[in-house]
């Protein structure tokens, strides 16, 4: 299965990764914590805020002037993406 979320306005938690993430606000901050042996191809995105991603390897943050995007890739399967139109957007991964 997939976890998809779609809110216009809000702040999102995504907890644990069992399977592929898709989450999505207009406005509202997005927060993506889980095991970092799950992540695949991650993709984070906002329109105005900043983006981090958090490893057990070290830190990483978005690139852009007021829109700020971050693409990497992670040791496992799970896709993972994370986008906001005006917020900051942040992934936290464990070792497992």
């Amino acid at each position: 299965g997939r976890v998809q979320v779609t809110v216009g306005v809000g702040d999102v938690q995504v907890a644990g990764l069992g399977a592929p993430v898709k989450v999505t606000t207009g406005v509202g901050d997005v927060v993506i914590r889980g095991p970092w042996s799950q992540v695949g191809q991650l993709s984070l995105l906002t329109g105005v805020g900043s983006v981090t991603l958090h490893t057990p390897r070290g830190s990483l943050a978005g690139r852009g002037l007021v829109s700020e995007t971050l693409a990497h890739q992670g040791p496992g399967a799970a896709t993972v993406e994370a986008s906001t139109g005006i917020g900051d957007v942040s992934a936290h991964f464990r070792e497992h």
